[in-house]
């Protein structure tokens, strides 16, 4: 399985805990809702300010690698450390041209279950 490339300044970034749930609505008009697992989704939504062009390089095979958002890898919680072995892409590679050869970059990370 694949690992999200380590670049030396993960932050800052934002992390998410989502609760899975299902919504049923009957012919009638009503609604159920509850859970669809009990444990929540982790997600994470990294910013960079500052990239270089090789670095913007690297993120970016990755993220073709991975197909987008369609193959899972491996991600380290920048917080706890703690490695996520089912995640992948939630969203589009977000780059941004600033100047003088460096990049800002958006991308946003889930947990897959």
């Amino acid at each position: 399985m694949s690992t999200f490339p380590a670049i030396a300044h993960q932050l800052p970034y934002t992390a998410r805990l989502r609760a899975v749930t299902c919504k049923v609505e009957g012919a009638a008009g009503h609604e159920y809702v509850g859970y669809h697992d009990a444990n929540p989704v982790r997600s994470w939504e990294l910013r960079w300010g500052v990239l270089t062009a090789d670095e913007v390089a690297t993120l970016r095979q990755f993220f073709d690698d991975m197909g987008g958002g369609w193959d899972v890898f491996t991600f380290t919680d920048p917080d706890s450390s703690t490695d996520y072995t089912k995640c992948r892409f939630d969203g589009d590679f977000e780059l941004t041209y600033n100047s003088d050869d460096t990049f800002s970059l958006v991308l946003k990370i889930q947990e897959f279950r």
